[in-house]
Order: C-alpha cells, then sequence, then structure tokens
C-alpha cells in the first residue's frame, strides 16, 4: 500500500469514506485540502487498527512533448508574433495607434484635423476628441523612438496632428 502522503485527494476520500463507514461517521465528499484530509486519515487509522483495501498505482498520465528552448529549464519555446505594420513605430496591427499612424502617414507631414482623425481610429460617428487624446499621447511616444516627431497645433476642434521626420 502507498503511503498516506502520496495519496491524491481523491483517493484520501475515498479511504477516509472506507474507513470510516462502520463507525458512524458520515462520509466526506471532499477535504479542505491535502493536509487535512491526511491529518483525518492518519487520526483514523491511529485510533484503531482499520484494514484498509490495498491502492492500486493510477498509471500516470501522457505529457504531450513540448518544443523546448534548449535551454536547461526547458521553458516551452514561445510563439513569435507577427511582425507590426509599422515597424519604425512599434504598434500591433489593428490599433488605434497603427489606425492613426497609417493616417498621419498618408497625409506625408501635412497637417490632419483631428475630427478626421477621430473619424479614422474610431470610425463614422463614434469616439471623440477626449478618446483620442489618450490614442495622441501613446503615438507621441512611439512616433519619438522611430526617428518622427508627432506634434499638435491648436486646441479642442481645431486642433491638428502632423507627423515629421525628426532630426
Amino acid at each position: 500500500m502507498r503511503s498516506i502522503y502520496d495519496l491524491t485527494m481523491a483517493d484520501l476520500v475515498a479511504q477516509y469514506n472506507t474507513a470510516t463507514a462502520d463507525k458512524g461517521i458520515n462520509p466526506v465528499t471532499k477535504f479542505k485540502d491535502l493536509k487535512t484530509g491526511q491529518a483525518r486519515l492518519f487520526a483514523v487509522i491511529k485510533s484503531e487498527e482499520v484494514d484498509l483495501p490495498p491502492l492500486e498505482k493510477a498509471a500516470p498520465k501522457p505529457v504531450a512533448e513540448k518544443k523546448t528552448n534548449g535551454k536547461k529549464n526547458g521553458k516551452p519555446v514561445k510563439a513569435k508574433k507577427e511582425a507590426a505594420d509599422h515597424d519604425e513605430f512599434s504598434v500591433r496591427v489593428g490599433s488605434n495607434r497603427n489606425k492613426l499612424f497609417n493616417l498621419l502617414k498618408k497625409a506625408a507631414g501635412k497637417a490632419v484635423p483631428v475630427a478626421k482623425a477621430v473619424e479614422a481610429v474610431y470610425g463614422n460617428g463614434s469616439g471623440s476628441i477626449g478618446a483620442l487624446g489618450g490614442v495622441i499621447k501613446g503615438c507621441e511616444e512611439n512616433a519619438g523612438k522611430g526617428g518622427y516627431r508627432l506634434t499638435k497645433d491648436g486646441k479642442g476642434e481645431k486642433m491638428t496632428l502632423t507627423l515629421t521626420v525628426s532630426k
């Protein structure tokens, strides 16, 4: 028979219910945790010599082979990310930043009204200039990393955005 400490939770419950069946103790469906189950079963066995049926060793579950990265720890290989549409900006394809950069790249250094940017990013009739503010902030950071500069001129609905090459 295996040790109490080698049993799974289901095996502990089965062994405990078998040992306490003739004592008038209500059967349990599960224990709070593994240690509690082990302690309660050990107490039952210790209080009285109980013959428990031998437990057959369960077959180990088949483990699917994982690709490893060649290191000792054997961590699985991460899937490679798809290349972003604009590598110089490091933005995800289809993101709001990507939509704004696409619009500004098409304008080729010319000022783009913010109303047109809201429409390009959020679609017709949805979104607001305030919501676009967060996207613009992120784009300013990403543009700086790629050797560009995003400038805002004006305020509110009269604001324009320009993407230029920084020197």
